[in-house]
């Protein structure tokens, strides 16, 4: 038996990152934990929404994020603990609905985005 021809299926298939990987976040809940308590940065925002193409109000508004007039203003650039835990909670989401739709992270927005079925 000759393997030397022998290309794994996989290597045609360029190299699907997570949500949380492409973020650049903690994949371990210890580290994770501690940077919800220091808060994200400001800048958390709108790499999500460079990601999944969701708009930053959109994600502003679906968390109850108080809007960026009122955020900027604050001297630590950073969310609080309480809307850092709210944005984690979104990426899970979006990265768990990414996995269901094998990937296809415009499926699982769309998925996201639509109302519930009666």
């Amino acid at each position: 038996m000759h393997h030397e021809n022998y290309i794994p299926i996989s290597a045609h298939q360029p190299l699907k990152l997570t949500l949380m990987e492409r973020l650049e976040l903690p994949d371990d809940h210890l580290a994770m934990s501690v940077l919800i308590v220091q808060g994200f940065r400001f800048d958390i925002v709108g790499s999500i929404a460079n990601e999944t193409a969701l708009s930053e109000n959109e994600i502003l508004h679906a968390l109850h994020l108080p809007y960026w007039n009122k955020v900027k203003q604050r001297k630590h650039r950073r969310f609080n603990t309480a809307e850092s835990d709210r944005i984690y909670a979104l990426i899970e989401v979006i990265t768990n609905a990414e996995a269901l739709f094998g990937g296809d992270l415009s499926e699982a927005i769309h998925w996201l985005k639509s109302p519930p079925e009666p």
